[in-house]
């Protein structure tokens, strides 16, 4: 099903497009489920909501009604929380923060794309090559993609969903704001979520309400003290989420680095030293300082295995001088 693209005087243009997929030869009635998702195409950036329509397992199968009823609401909430992207976007690209490094790879449209407009689309149909590439995330329930440029570093391209979520920390980013917040469906943690909060720097979206919670609440980034638990396997994945932890507080300027470094230095396993120093790398601003004492931890207290060589040679040229 595709809407057209409205315009009203002195407001952006924007098309929804809506796609509903999941046994698609039967007739609605007789689906379990029925995958409902709109998109809204703004510039530089794309955004879409999706939803699951029926249950299985309560007998609750989607009709006419149901589906009629979750588009309606996809398009309000993209309606919602489209003023509070294009503003985040716009200090992302533009305000004042320290996560500036990458931003000059996004590739921002002049106008809003359309549906015709895919990230996939040849020269014939897209002006503009940067559409053909662009970087996910999910920000709360909506999932974002931000359209770079085809030549960006691979590097860069990982770090700017961390970069985007961080610069909504400082002054003008709207993390800080609680309607801002409800629009993008985005529900605060406290403690006990936090430390449940799965901390992998291969998924971006796992930060996006970390970053959030961690902005309104910064005792949540605060070292803990207490004792680690007795058990082996506890006491290690006790050290490691505190790790984590302590990667996004110096990133934040909330700990210490070189007190981080100690903390992933003491991780007995290899490969979650490097994935945490990994972690670290994509969340820091990267000040002059901060890349010399990376630089050195890399080469001298990161270890010698095959995900040790492979971080090294991933972002050995961004810790350079």
């Amino acid at each position: 099903m595709r809407y057209p693209v409205h315009v009203a005087p002195g407001r952006r243009a924007f098309a929804f497009v809506a796609t509903l997929g999941a046994l698609l030869v039967a007739p609605r009635e007789a689906r379990l489920t029925i995958d409902s998702s709109q998109t809204l195409w703004l510039s530089g950036m794309r955004v879409t909501v999706s939803d699951t329509i029926g249950c299985e397992t309560t007998h609750d199968y989607p009709s006419d009604a149901t589906v009629n009823a979750a588009e309606a609401s996809q398009k309000k909430r993209l309606a919602a929380a489209s003023d509070v992207l294009v503003r985040a976007y716009q200090h992302f690209l533009t305000g004042t923060h320290p996560w500036t490094r990458d931003r000059q790879w996004l590739a921002q449209t002049a106008t809003p794309l359309t549906p015709s407009q895919t990230l996939e689309d040849d020269d014939t149909q897209v002006k503009n090559t940067a559409l053909r590439r662009s970087v996910g995330f999910s920000f709360g329930g909506t999932m974002i993609e931000l359209v770079v440029k085809p030549d960006a570093p691979s590097v860069a391209v990982e770090r700017l969903p961390f970069e985007f979520l961080l610069a909504q920390v400082a002054p003008g980013g709207v993390f800080g704001n609680a309607a801002d917040r409800d629009a993008l469906g985005l529900a605060l943690l406290d403690r006990e979520a936090l430390n449940q909060a799965q901390l992998d720097p291969n998924y971006p979206y796992a930060f996006c309400a970390v970053i959030a919670s961690a902005a309104n609440d910064p005792s949540l980034l605060r070292p803990e003290t207490d004792a680690l638990p007795d058990a082996p396997q506890a006491r290690y994945d006790e050290s490691l989420r505190r790790a984590r932890i302590a990667a996004l507080a110096s990133a934040l300027g909330r700990a210490p680095l070189d007190a981080t470094l100690d903390r992933i230095a003491a991780l007995p396993n290899e490969d979650d030293r490097a994935l945490t120093t990994r972690l670290l790398i994509l969340l820091s601003p990267l000040a002059d300082k901060d890349r010399a004492a990376l630089r050195v931890f890399c080469r001298n207290r990161l270890g010698t295995g095959k995900n040790a060589d492979w971080l090294r040679e991933e972002f050995g040229a961004l810790l350079q001088p």
